[in-house]
């Protein structure tokens, strides 16, 4: 016997479809990843300090590294960096490294 959640006459994989219908209503407005040319616009939408905070943050940096390294106080690298993410329509700093560096691929690729 299997380990886990089975209803009857369904596989596991089967309830997926419907867990994920019902965190989002009807399967047509489950959210969709966005394209890279869109992604590409939303980075040129970040001011110019904002696109560099955003680099530096994806190549690792803490706040308080980017701070030292600008000359700038942590909290405006904080203020900065949550402009970033509701201009760019994200949520944290991970996905902010993959959206830079998606991008960066892609202009160079």
């Amino acid at each position: 016997m299997r380990a886990g959640m089975q209803v009857a006459g369904q596989e596991p994989a089967d309830l997926w479809p419907s867990a994920a219908q019902a965190a989002w209503g009807h399967r047509d407005t489950m959210p969709v990843a966005p394209r890279h040319d869109a992604l590409l616009t939303s980075l040129d939408a970040l001011s110019p300090r904002e696109r560099e905070i955003a680099e530096m943050v994806a190549r690792g940096l803490s706040n308080k590294a980017v701070a030292i390294h600008l000359g700038i106080s942590h909290w405006t690298v904080s203020t900065h960096l949550r402009r970033v993410f509701a201009k760019l329509d994200i949520n944290g700093r991970i996905e902010l490294c993959r959206l830079v560096l998606t991008c960066g691929q892609q202009a160079h690729g």
